[in-house]
């Protein structure tokens, strides 16, 4: 495992001061309201057994930022949600650069997202950080007793989707290292993401079901609203929009879908729940899981949330 604790010191006393940029039209102007910036990995074995999840949060308005964590193998299950986290600078991260960092930090504790060959086609990232997580999958508003070092390699497969409100996904394999209080589990995971999604954001969410999973040849994001749906399917360098999605309401750990694609075709199948966990978002608590499915499509890997904040 890298020295992650020397590397982290090093970073602190020679950490650049980046350009607030939203692109390079709007370079100097003032920020939008709420503006806030999210960025996330999340990757799962082939067997469901291992899980990782690792989001980060930034509002530079605010100078804070939040950290939500799940991992779940063979010893166990760990989360963390931290609002604690102060900003290591407090302008917005310069996405439209081919190298960017989103970096916080609370205490000991800190955490940094660092992407490289960003317009190349095949982004680069790599995770660091030392946390302090609980030993639940439905964890409080707090910081955890066990020490947790993290070392994450994401290898992006394609360019992945880019829509026009500054969401990017991309699918990968992540492979590294998760050290809990002194014991390291290395993990290769073929199915990941990584995802950013930048701008304006005064709630978390309007109500939702989020449908994210993969494999070798296809990548689904399906998003159902109250009024429609939204997303893409990613068949290699094809990329066709999400018309509408059909699913069986939570509940239950199998649920049948089905998603209409743009072209007319159909992605269908059953999710099967491996993986569960909650996180406190605006005094609820929105449930998610990781999913194989069983798809016209193949096996597929990823993920199935639902959020409504109304209930």
């Amino acid at each position: 495992m890298r020295n992650v604790r020397a590397a982290h010191s090093l970073y602190r006393f020679f950490l650049p001061i980046l350009l607030l940029t939203l692109s390079e039209a709007t370079m100097a102007q003032e920020l939008p309201a709420h503006y806030a910036e999210s960025v996330m990995i999340h990757s799962l074995s082939e067997d469901g057994g291992e899980d990782v999840s690792l989001r980060l949060a930034r509002f530079p308005a605010k100078g804070v930022a939040h950290v939500w964590l799940h991992v779940a193998n063979e010893h166990g299950a760990w989360s963390l949600v931290d609002e604690s986290f102060e900003l290591t600078h407090v302008d917005a991260t310069a996405v439209r650069d081919d190298a960017v960092e989103f970096s916080a930090e609370s205490g000991a504790q800190w955490l940094r997202f660092e992407a490289t060959r960003r317009n190349s086609g095949r982004l680069e990232g790599r995770v660091t950080g030392e946390l302090l997580v609980a030993s639940t999958r439905h964890p409080r508003e707090e910081r955890g007793t066990v020490a947790l070092a993290i070392d994450i390699d994401f290898e992006a497969r394609s360019a992945g989707y880019r829509s026009p409100t500054n969401r990017w996904e991309m699918t990968g394999r992540l492979t590294g290292t998760l050290d809990m209080a002194g014991n390291a589990f290395e993990f290769d995971h073929h199915y990941g993401k990584w995802h950013e999604q930048t701008g304006p954001r005064a709630r978390f969410a309007p109500a939702f079901t989020y449908l994210n999973v993969q494999n070798e040849q296809l990548a689904l994001l399906a998003i159902g609203y109250a009024d429609g749906a939204a997303g893409y399917a990613q068949f290699g360098q094809q990329t066709i929009g999400v018309s509408a999605l059909t699913i069986d309401p939570p509940g239950s750990e199998e649920r049948k879908f089905s998603v209409l694609l743009e072209d007319g075709r159909k992605i269908e199948g059953r999710s099967r729940m491996v993986q569960q966990w909650s996180v406190p978002i605006e005094g609820k608590r929105r449930p998610g899981s990781s999913v194989i499915v069983d798809s016209n499509y193949a096996t597929l890997w990823g993920t199935l949330n639902d959020w409504d904040p109304d209930t």
